[in-house]
Order: structure tokens, then sequence, then C-alpha cells
């Protein structure tokens, strides 16, 4: 439920902002913005929240701790940073009894209007000069005439008689303090409260994502272990070949004999008649010895698969329980969207969920490129491997922690492995923050040059990389 008017006069009354100046803008997310004002030694901090169900305006308390603003300003919040940083707010008030709050600020001398609309599902913040034309608007519709060039306001706002008095009141809002420290708390409550739930949504359907890529793992493994079951025998019929080389020719394609495990049963081996007899019985030591290592790596993958499960299973428990306020549920799940792209578009990569960290393989220039500039944050680490061409890793890592040398050796490997170094086992890697790195100028896709890089030897362990690829998702 949105603010009444007389909630939004009540809140205007506390704030006692005239003559003071706007010192910064920040926009923390797609909903709201953040005015912060400096006057007569004090500092305060606005919030202009205009995501419906929740369309306010609200002074943020003096320990609040301000959110982190957003890499790259949208437009609207770029032209009021430079247009009214460092102006004078001569006025504040609510336009009649509609809703909408007039901040006037003085600008060269002249008054110019940042008014924030605050109608439920039609809020918006406009910019407006002087002469009432619309500069800019926070969410541009011209079919209300929101938009650039478009007078403002419309006719008949603020001038019409005020609503019922007595279907509109200060509600009654839990805890102490003053009214906007009460507003503050009341929606922050509420907005917490819908973000956890839909973060358990999230959290439930990225879960059963991972159980149905879980069970086409395990189906795969099963099978992979019936196939290397079978050619286990190959070893069998090579040694029967063997006992049997001075009866066979080249171009012989079969050998019928008994079979000294089963007394009294008779055999028949397949040959290739282009190899030698002793060459086919290689052929067949050879497939016993690669089902032999084969079994080894499924018998890893499955272990891998049910440490996966189980933590999965875990997950699941505390979702459950309501334990969702630590560890990986205070963000949501490592799925990948494209920024800014068509809903539901995906992103290229190999991806591996280490939680809470997540490594992203851009397996070629153009994954590489797509996730640098779609996905990767300032603080994301970046790996490369030196002096070979290859693929980008990218290991996103909680906010106030550092990478184990556990996450480090996985993103090392991955790197080494998906670049023309893997043939020799061994490297240099560098790897820095994404934000130290540079596109190359009139480069190919995927081309970078890093700074404040850091050295990292690897030698290649396949079995870390068979446990990796046992959790991976491919795009």
């Amino acid at each position: 439920m949105s603010l009444n008017y007389k909630e939004i006069d009540a809140i205007l009354a506390e704030l006692n902002l005239e003559g003071h100046w706007l010192r910064k803008v920040r926009q923390p997310d797609y909903r709201r913005v953040i005015l912060e004002f400096s006057g007569g030694g004090d500092l305060s901090a606005l919030a202009l929240v205009i995501a419906s169900p929740y369309v306010r305006i609200h002074r943020l308390a003096a320990d609040a701790r301000l959110p982190r603003a957003l890499p790259k300003p949208p437009r609207f919040t770029a032209v009021i940073k430079s247009r009214l940083t460092g102006s004078r707010l001569i006025s504040l008030s609510q336009i009649g009894c509609d809703r909408i709050v007039r901040f006037t600020f003085e600008r060269g001398g002249e008054p110019i209007h940042l008014d924030a609309k605050l109608w439920g599902n039609g809020a918006n913040l406009i910019l407006s000069g002087p002469d009432g034309i619309i500069i800019d608007a926070f969410t541009r519709r011209p079919k209300r005439k929101e938009s650039p060039g478009e007078k403002w306001p419309p006719e008949g706002i603020g001038k019409g008689p005020p609503p019922d008095p007595e279907r509109f009141f200060l509600r009654a809002l839990p805890g102490e303090g003053d009214w906007n420290r009460r507003v503050e708390r009341y929606y922050g409550r509420l907005e917490a409260s819908e973000d956890r739930e839909r973060r358990v949504g999230l959290w439930k359907s990225h879960l059963d994502r991972r159980e149905a890529a879980l069970s086409v793992k395990e189906e795969r493994i099963s099978k992979g272990v019936e196939r290397f079951g079978n050619q286990l025998k190959d070893g069998h019929w090579a040694d029967i070949i063997m006992a049997h080389l001075h009866e066979l020719d080249k171009g012989s394609d079969v050998l019928e004999a008994d079979d000294w495990e089963t007394p009294g049963s008779l055999v028949r081996i397949t040959l290739d008649s282009k190899l030698s007899p002793r060459d086919n019985a290689e052929r067949y030591y050879g497939r016993q010895k690669r089902a032999v290592r084969g079994l080894e790596r499924l018998k890893e993958d499955r272990q891998v698969l049910i440490q996966t499960r189980n933590h999965i299973n875990e997950l699941r428990l505390r979702i459950r329980d309501g334990d969702i306020d630590t560890g990986p549920f205070d963000s949501d799940p490592p799925d990948r969207k494209v920024r800014g792209g068509a809903s539901g578009e995906s992103l290229p990569g190999y991806w591996i969920a280490r939680l809470p960290y997540i490594i992203v393989v851009g397996r070629n220039a153009k994954e590489s490129d797509t996730l640098l500039r779609h996905w990767a944050r300032g603080n994301d680490l970046w790996f490369h491997a030196r002096d070979y061409p290859g693929g980008h890793v990218f290991v996103r890592t909680p906010r106030g922690k550092s990478v184990p040398l556990e996450i480090l050796l996985d993103a090392g490997n991955l790197a080494l492995s998906y670049s023309r170094g893997k043939s020799s086992g061994e490297a240099d890697l560098y790897y820095t923050q994404v934000k130290h790195l540079r596109r190359a100028k009139n480069g190919k896709a995927g081309t970078v040059l890093p700074t404040h890089e850091k050295n990292l030897h690897i030698k290649l362990d396949t079995r870390r990389l068979a446990a990796l690829k046992a959790i991976a998702e491919t795009s």
C-alpha cells in the first residue's frame, strides 16, 4: 500500500531541508533513487521509491548504511546528477493533495523542479525547467505525456478539492521514532519479507534444475559403467588371441577358440582384417586399459555426484526449516541471465557452482567477450593462460570474502584446460580483478589488456577437472 496524501504531508513536515544543498545522487537499483543533502553541519539522505506496491518517500536513518550505487548510472540519474548536484533546495512541498512531491532547486539563478509522483503503478520521477517543460523522466511515458518536451504538470493537478478526510488518515505504524523512521522501518520489513519469499522461490527452482541435471549425469554414469564393464572382458579376448597367434594370418577377420574360463564353451572373437593378429590383441588390451581408467573416472564422478546431491538436500532442508538468512541464501542463486537482454536469455559458457563462489568459463573468444560485457563485475577475478591463446575464466566472489586456494586451483586448472597450453600439462597463468581489464582498441573480440595481475603456476590436475565437470552446467 502506497502512502496517502496525509502521510506524505507528515513526512515532509519532519524533513526541514529547505536551504540545504544537494550533495550527491545515487541509484542503487532500478526502483529507487537516493538524494543526499548537506546543510547546517547535518547530512540527510532521502529515499524516493517508485516501485509498486511500496511507492514512498522518507528520510533514511542517520546511522543507515547507504547502499552501493549501480556501476553505471542509468540515463535519468545521470541527467539529474549533472543538473542538480550542488544546487540549493529552495522549497519542498506536496502539490495540492495529489501525492506529487515537488523539489524546487536553484540552479544558475533559475528554479528547476524534480517531482516525485507517488501514484502506485503510475509512480515516476520527472525533471522540468522553469517553463514547465519536461527535461527528462525516470520512466518515459509518451501516452501519459511524461516524456521530454511535454508540459508538466498536466492541467488540474493540485487544483482539485482535497479528498474526503475521513477516508485517509495516518496509519498507526508499529515501532518508535518519528513518522519518517516508522515508515522506513515498516516498508523495509515488507520489502525484506517479499525479497525473502522471492529468493526462496528462485532457490527452489534452482535446486530443482540442479537435481534434474544430476539425474541426467547419473544416467550417463550408469551407461558408462555398463559399457566399460563389458569392455573389461576385452583383456581376456586378447589373451585368447595371443594364445592362438600361430593359427592366425594377417587378414583373418574372426577367431573361434575354446574359452578356458568356461570349459567346453566356444567363443567367437571379431578381428580387424587390416591388422596383424598381434595388433588385434594389442587393440583389445588397449580397450581393457581404457575401460579400467574409465571406470575409475566414473567412480570419482559418482562420488562427486553423491556429495553434490547431499549438498542440495542440505539446502532443501534449510529452506524447509526457514534457515535462509545466511550462507548462499543471502543472494540470488547463480542462474545466468543477460543484463539488459531479452527475458530468459541465457549467457553462454561453462558454469560451475562452488557455493558461495561461481566459476564461469568462456570457452572461446565470443563466449569470453559476452561474459565480460554482460556478466562479470568489477571485483570478480579473471584468469587466463600466459603466453597461450585460450578461454577466459571468471570467479564471482561474495562481498567481503577472499578467494580460497581451492577455488584458485579450480579456476587455474580450467583456464589451462581451455587453452593451447593444455598439451604441455603445466603453464603459468595470470589473474586479476575484472576492473583492471581494458579492452584492446580495435582488437579482436575477447582481447583484453590486464593490469595489477598476479602469477599462478598450474600443473594440470585431471581428478580436479573431472570433479568440476561432474557438477558443471553448460550452455
